[in-house]
This record gives C-alpha cells, structure tokens and sequence, in this order.
C-alpha cells in the first residue's frame, strides 16, 4: 500500500470511528482515573439508550464514555471491561444505537498475476511468473453507532447508628423471667 493511501486511511478510520482499543478510555468525562480503587470485577448490563439515566440505585455515578464508531458496542468487550475495573467501577450500564450511515474511502488490493514464456537466443525455454498489486480506492457505506457507557461504584454499606439502635432495640432478652 502506497504511504499516502495509508495515511488517508488512517485518518478516516480515526475521524469516523474511533482508535477501537482506547475508545472507552479516550473519551471518558468523570472522576479521575485512580481516585479509586480498580476493582477486580466489573457488571454490565445492555440497556436501551434511554435507560441511561442517573443509575442511583447502582451505587455512585463515576462518569461516562461517549463516542461515535463503526461498530457497536457490546458488553464482553474487553477494553471497556479492563477500563471500568482501571477505574474502579462496580457497575456500568451500556448503551448502544444506529446513529446513521457514513461512507468511507478504502483502499482495495488487486493482485495481478502473469507468465510468460521466453526462448533465448540458443533455443532454450524459460517461463517468468511475477505478481503485482495494484491499490484501487472504493467508497463503502458503513453504519455508524453512539455507544455510552455510564459507570457506577458500590460502597459497602456501613451500619449507621440509627440501624444499630434499631437492631439492638428489637432483639428479644435471651432469658424470660
């Protein structure tokens, strides 16, 4: 591939998609990375684009990743996994929908093979194979996809005093008198 045409498809697969393996990572807003503890396990639910709300129940917001790509977001993805747990989410709720049609510029190989059959001067008989390879630009049509990723950490939860008390008032006397 010629260096100009890689360049240019570099430069397209990153303006319209995204670098895939960063993408979680790249394009996330929220605490800082290490502020907590990573977490050796991570849970995430797919839920429909709308559903991304504020999650309390899930425990404390973290912050969330929002990009563009030409793929859809699914959650056994191991960079997202490997990011949430970096981060130190227990939790994250994956959203991903269809956010149109975009057409890229790729490079197609044409491989050209060819013989042919020589005599020399003396009468002998060589056959010459060689190969080629030809780059020819296409356009293709892709879908293009929102994915979001909103994370979440659970703290154990401390009694508080109050409990306590509750508890402690409502347990019955070992011995009756």
């Amino acid at each position: 591939m010629g260096r100009l045409a890689a360049i240019q498809m570099l430069c397209s697969l990153l303006a319209l998609g995204g670098c895939a393996a960063g993408d979680w990572a790249t394009f996330y807003q929220g605490v800082e990375v290490g502020a907590y503890e990573p977490t050796d396990s991570v849970r995430v639910r797919l839920v429909e684009m709308d559903r991304l709300g504020p999650g309390g129940e899930l425990g404390r917001r973290l912050g969330e990743s929002r990009f563009t790509a030409l793929y859809r977001a699914k959650p056994i993805d191991p960079q997202l996994r490997r990011f949430a747990r970096r981060l130190g989410a227990t939790d994250v709720l994956l959203g991903s929908a269809f956010a149109g049609r975009v057409t890229t510029r790729e490079t197609q190989p044409i491989v050209t093979d060819s013989y042919s059959s020589i005599t020399d001067s003396d009468g002998r008989y060589t056959t010459v194979y060689s190969t080629s390879t030809t780059y020819v630009p296409i356009e293709v049509r892709r879908d293009r996809y929102i994915n979001v990723a909103v994370y979440f950490r659970t703290e154990p939860a401390a009694p508080s005093s109050d409990s306590r008390s509750h508890i402690h008032q409502n347990r019955r006397p070992a011995h009756a008198d």
